[in-house]
């Protein structure tokens, strides 16, 4: 699942380091359908040494790693060379408003709750690292489409889906 950053086509960098595979796999999922590329840490050494090597533009992390607190992670991190300038973003458990709190005070770009949704994940990287935020994002999905229980078929432009906050539209050639 670990990806290397890709320098030609201008994608970001970002490492997320957590406890839980899921969470973990779930947030990198939808971070490279954001158009980011993710680098998974299982442990804070793990995540520290990769951004020796490479700069990541943000780095994500749960409260405890299995080698030491996300907190302590935090630390050694600004303590690091270069680290101090590159955003940390807390995943907190649901309804912990405490941690989030003394995340923020500790000096984090943001918070997110586990399990990460994407419209919060999504706001809360483009608050932490875009020098001008998108105001939308546009995911490619692709999904069977029916119309009187016959199936369409996409691929030959039959019809076409466009999936917004306001909605769903399926328009079709053939009504």
């Amino acid at each position: 699942m670990n990806t290397i950053p890709d320098k030609k086509r201008g994608r970001q960098f970002i490492v997320a380091a957590g406890s839980s595979s899921r969470n973990i796999v779930s947030l990198s999922l939808l971070l490279q359908r954001f158009n980011y590329e993710v680098f998974i840490a299982n442990t804070a050494a793990q995540a520290l040494e990769r951004i020796s090597t490479d700069r990541p533009a943000l780095v994500f992390t749960d409260l405890m790693l299995p080698d030491m607190g996300g907190m302590d992670f935090f630390e050694k991190l600004r303590k690091s060379q270069g680290g101090n300038s590159i955003p940390v973003i807390f995943m907190v458990p649901p309804g912990d408003a405490a941690a989030e709190h003394r995340c923020m005070a500790y000096g984090a770009a943001g918070c997110v709750t586990k399990p990460v949704q994407a419209e919060e994940l999504y706001w809360t990287v483009q608050h932490a690292i875009e020098p001008q935020p998108r105001s939308s994002m546009r995911i490619d999905t692709r999904m069977p489409v029916s119309v009187d229980n016959l199936p369409l078929d996409c691929g030959t432009r039959e019809c076409s889906i466009d999936l917004s906050e306001q909605g769903m539209r399926v328009p079709i050639d053939k009504p």
